[in-house]
């Protein structure tokens, strides 16, 4: 008798696979549903912290908008108030230059006491007019 080669081992190696297969898929399908459960889970007990940090965020944010918009108009009150400023310091600067050149005219042969007192009685007549 010629001897058959032994096909059985081959089929108890293939069916051992496929139960390992079997097996590993049902563990993933049981890991991934414990996963998902787990995640759910954590979602529902974070969701009050985390839509408080929103909250939050969003005040912050309200917060930050408001002070910006509050420092660009002081920025441009500051920006006009400088500008007004700086227009009367000029008109000071004219006035004085004005100043000078009357007193340096008048005190041609007089002394300065002189020319400011006459300057002055110039003014209080004309103020008197």
């Amino acid at each position: 008798m010629t001897a058959q080669p032994d096909t059985q081992p081959a089929t108890d190696i293939d069916q051992t696979l496929r139960r390992i297969r079997n097996i590993a898929a049902i563990v993933a399908l049981t890991a991934a549903t414990a996963a998902a459960v787990v995640l759910i889970v954590l979602m529902v007990s974070l969701y009050p912290s985390l839509r408080r940090t929103v909250e939050n965020f969003e005040t912050a944010s309200v917060s930050a908008a408001s002070a910006a918009a509050d420092f660009a108009a002081v920025s441009d009150a500051t920006a006009q108030n400088l500008a007004e400023t700086s227009v009367h310091l000029n008109e000071a600067a004219v006035n004085f230059k004005e100043v000078s050149e009357n007193l340096r005219q008048n005190s041609l042969g007089d002394s300065i006491a002189e020319s400011i007192m006459r300057m002055l009685n110039e003014e209080t007549l004309q103020a008197g007019r």
